[in-house]
């Protein structure tokens, strides 16, 4: 049940909680782990560590929806969304690994909130709960962060860069914090490991080095029921070996139902989640307070060449033969070669080019550019390849003769792919 998905338009979540949400599932969060050394832990008891943690994902996961949303960057919704957290400090848990990992969340949650917080000090803006948070971090003996706050406000006058900084500082503490959250999804396999199935549709589409804004992402529920108070765990495999984990809370899932999210290639300040490098596979598990269903979907070789075969299908190349000559001031020798521009796709992510020159031989004469890191060219822009090659070997092109033919073979990344276009 799972086919590529090419993403469009690219959108970001943003945390929805108002003050007033965030009160009623800090309050219904809180009455749970704080009562749940008491209750019994058997079977699917909801009281046990199965509904802790999804009282966890509640808070601290993001939400998903069914239409897409555009990307917002904002504030106050991020510091509503982590001040619900951060209110639950100190909370107790029974269950020992989940413990853990809610701490570790704590403890990255705060540092965001600094960062924040001396944000909102300077711009002088006044989230709920901004002045329950200062009075906590100064009984936690914070008057560096004080001083740091004192600092920033002296920079900011003097330049703009520091709300940059700042807003880098904050990005760099919140992907702290999304790994921390992402370890609830260890929490979960070892509550309820799960069989990988077709229960779950995954229509996955990489962002391909930036060609598109963001990795796509759509889920499909195929279970045959809908899903109540459900947790998500997104985790993204990389071909180079490493992993990511989004968590995400769904309070209902209808059977047949899609929800969707983007992963950014370039985020902002306030937004989580973010695209993979070169993604290898992606495994979602719905986790309810009945069990958890789990499926795959793997970015075969077979999947990137489909991608990459249907978005060169609309490629046009046009470009001519550039002769050599020497510049007559300079002296300068300019090599033979030729001239093209791309048109029919927005840009191309290119690994080589390879140009060929039919110059009456059996065979043509080819010259390769390698680009180092994948090089992305953008429709409508004019690029020269010029190479003293084709002026060498049994197949040289002779002084002021053109070519025959030219064709030109462009090596896409992470695909055995080709576009073979030939000039004329």
């Amino acid at each position: 049940m799972s086919s590529n998905h090419f993403p469009c338009r690219p959108f970001s979540l943003r945390s929805n909680l108002t003050a007033a949400r965030c009160l009623l599932a800090l309050t219904a969060l809180a009455f749970c782990l704080c009562t749940s050394r008491a209750a019994g832990q058997t079977g699917d008891n909801l009281s046990g560590p199965r509904q802790q943690l999804l009282d966890a994902v509640r808070l601290a996961g993001a939400p998903l929806f069914v239409h897409p949303r555009d990307p917002d960057d904002d504030f106050n919704d991020q510091w509503n969304r982590l001040f619900a957290i951060y209110q639950l400090r100190s909370a107790s848990i029974s269950d020992p690994q989940l413990d853990q990992a809610w701490s570790d969340i704590e403890s990255q949650t705060k540092q965001c909130l600094l960062v924040l917080y001396r944000i909102a000090q300077i711009d002088n803006a006044k989230p709920s709960g901004l002045e329950i948070f200062a009075e906590a971090i100064t009984s936690d003996n914070s008057q560096q962060a004080k001083d740091q706050t004192n600092k920033d406000a002296v920079n900011w006058l003097l330049s703009e860069a520091a709300m940059g900084m700042l807003r880098s500082q904050f990005r760099s503490a919140e992907l702290n914090l999304e790994n921390s959250i992402g370890e609830l999804a260890s929490v979960a396999g070892n509550l309820s490991p799960s069989q990988d199935s077709a229960a779950i549709g995954i229509q996955f589409g990489p962002s391909w080095d930036g060609t598109w804004d963001a990795d796509s992402l759509q889920l499909t529920n195929f279970s045959g029921a809908a899903m109540d108070d459900a947790a998500i765990f997104v985790t993204v495999r990389e071909a180079s070996g490493s992993s990511r984990v989004h968590v995400y809370s769904v309070s209902h899932w209808d059977n047949g139902g899609t929800l969707a999210v983007n992963y950014p290639v370039s985020s902002g300040s306030y937004i989580p989640g973010e695209a993979a490098g070169t993604p290898a596979s992606v495994t979602v598990t719905a986790m309810t307070a009945n069990g958890s269903i789990s499926s795959t979907f793997n970015l075969t070789q077979q999947v990137w060449d489909s991608m990459a075969r249907a978005y060169c299908d609309p490629l046009k190349v046009s470009g001519h033969f550039l002769g050599g000559y020497t510049e007559d001031q300079t002296n300068q020798v300019y090599s033979p070669g030729v001239e093209f521009t791309l048109a029919g796709v927005s840009k191309l992510p290119i690994k080589s080019v390879t140009v060929y020159f039919w110059t009456g031989g059996a065979e043509p004469l080819g010259v390769t550019w390698n680009m180092g890191s994948d090089e992305m060219h953008q429709s409508g822009q004019i690029y020269d390849l010029r190479s003293p090659l084709f002026e060498q070997g049994d197949n040289a092109l002779s002084a002021g003769s053109a070519p025959q033919h030219i064709a030109l073979v462009f090596n896409l990344p992470d695909t055995s792919y080709q576009q073979v276009v030939r000039i004329y």
